[in-house]
């Protein structure tokens, strides 16, 4: 699953136009001290119809965001992750493929650099 995930992507995650997305533009690699580990030409399929199709992740600490697609609900969310403890953020929340890179330029680098600036 992990070495050639499209080959666990259903009818409808690529209907959605997800594999000819061109997410580079609002899913940098780095971004805000974190690193892209997941991106939609290379999600994982989870359970209850959903897939990672983003993951940011400091590299030495469990904290992070998990952006994904539903195919049951047809929708977009995401979910952080603050020293292991998951959050929901609506931030991202999104029907539409072009709303959801919307939602990543104005709301992505915030977002993370939210994660860093916590304070225990």
């Amino acid at each position: 699953m992990l070495i050639e995930p499209s080959n666990n992507f259903t009818f409808t995650y690529r209907r959605r136009g997800i594999l000819e997305w061109d997410f580079s533009q609002v899913m940098p690699e780095e971004l805000e001290g974190f690193v892209r580990d997941i991106d939609p030409a290379h999600a994982i399929r989870m359970i209850n119809g959903s897939f990672i199709i983003g993951e940011y992740r400091k590299m030495d600490e469990c904290t992070g965001l998990l952006l994904y697609y539903n195919e049951l609900r047809d929708e977009y969310f995401a979910e952080l992750r603050y020293k292991s403890y998951p959050e929901i953020d609506h931030h991202l929340d999104a029907k539409h493929l072009d709303d959801l890179a919307v939602l990543l330029r104005e709301h992505l680098g915030a977002i993370l650099k939210g994660l860093n600036d916590r304070v225990d």
